[in-house]
């Protein structure tokens, strides 16, 4: 059940049991582990959630309160009203006894009043005439946002990720690593290119935000097109009908360890090999297409000179939006005419010689 609660936190996916990490000395007052601690990323601003699962031995009845203030000192909490308070009775006394509980937590009352908060969580055992508690604290970053031309390289987050087990809180961080991002694109026999000699590679040091390790994120291609060689592909909007849209996603392809690594595929793009076009719907004869970008013969020329945008956000804990701005690159020799033919017939020739035409050896 989701509870909506004062409360609001910017944070990174933080899994929680800060007693060790933070050197913050607590009194053992009776058997609790954490579990499970996790904070969605919210945005500046936006509201997120709390979700968390504690583990005791004992039945009983337990009281969950939450604080916010500006420090870690346990005393910081006396006579500040808590966010929440809830009261649970646990088990039947035959086993481990969960507890899971889960809150909307509200922006205005963490970072809405305090620059650093500081939350602060009380968990106590009630008896008849007093109760025994435990308190754990935390500090919470902000969300590193990354909106970048994309080149080759790695993009640290600034902020630590906090991770847990059950005997304390550990530091992560992410690591976006590009490889291939050029100014230019290699045109393949004269006819195609293709994103998939781009790769992503992701890399973590925790194990608190779950990521969908087989699409991590989404984008698009856009460029113009002059010679109207693309009506079938979506334009941007009725402003730019000229600049034409496709979508992209990037798919998990390898791992290797903790890195994980992606593929740049286009998606909802149709091609016909009959008359060498794109499409955007799947007209009859017309099949999916994720691998190359196809260019009609006679459009060469044009398409060599525009700019393409490709654009893709990662989803990550820490937002990474990357831009990345190329031209194509005939780079094969050409011999015979890529306006009336199919296919451009490729031939070799090295340190700018004249090329024997009776000796050409000709590639599809």
């Amino acid at each position: 059940m989701i509870r909506e609660v004062g409360v609001c936190l910017l944070a990174l996916a933080l899994p929680f049991n800060q007693q060790q990490a933070f050197g913050i000395k607590n009194e053992i007052t009776f058997d609790l582990r954490i579990q499970t601690f996790e904070l969605l990323p919210a945005k500046y601003g936006n509201d997120t959630t709390l979700t968390l699962s504690f583990e005791v031995d004992e039945f009983g009845v337990y009281v969950l309160s939450l604080y916010c203030t500006d420090s870690y000192d346990k005393n910081s909490i006396e006579g500040v009203d808590p966010l929440v308070r809830l009261v649970e009775l646990i088990g039947n006394g035959n086993e481990l006894l969960v507890w899971d509980a889960s809150f909307i937590l509200k922006w205005q009352d963490f970072y809405g009043k305090y620059d650093l908060p500081i939350l602060h969580v009380v968990i106590t055992k009630a008896h008849i005439l007093d109760g025994v508690s435990r308190h754990f604290m935390a500090k919470f970053p902000e969300k590193d946002i990354f909106d970048v031309e994309a080149k080759d390289g790695e993009y640290r987050s600034s902020y630590n990720v906090a991770f847990t087990d059950h005997h304390g809180v550990y530091k992560g961080r992410d690591v976006v690593t590009l490889h291939n991002f050029s100014e230019k694109k290699n045109v393949t026999r004269g006819h195609y290119f293709t994103l998939q000699d781009i790769t992503v590679d992701y890399e973590r040091s925790y194990d608190g935000y779950n990521v969908d390790f087989y699409e991590i994120g989404l984008g698009t291609l856009s460029f113009l097109d002059y010679d109207g060689a693309y009506t079938y592909i979506t334009a941007k909007s009725h402003e730019y009908p000229r600049e034409r849209i496709i979508p992209v996603k990037l798919i998990f392809y390898s791992r290797e360890g903790e890195v994980f690594s992606y593929k740049i595929r286009f998606d909802e793009l149709y091609y016909n090999a009959k008359t060498n076009t794109m499409s955007s719907i799947k007209y009859a004869g017309y099949e999916k297409n994720e691998r190359y970008f196809y260019i009609p013969t006679n459009n060469l020329d044009t398409i060599c000179s525009t700019q393409f945008t490709l654009r893709f956000t990662l989803n990550l804990p820490n937002e990474f939006t990357f831009t990345y701005k190329f031209y194509l690159d005939e780079t094969n020799s050409i011999f015979g005419s890529c306006y009336d033919s199919y296919f451009c017939q490729i031939v070799e020739h090295a340190d700018e010689s004249q090329v024997d035409e009776t000796k050409v050896e000709v590639t599809y």
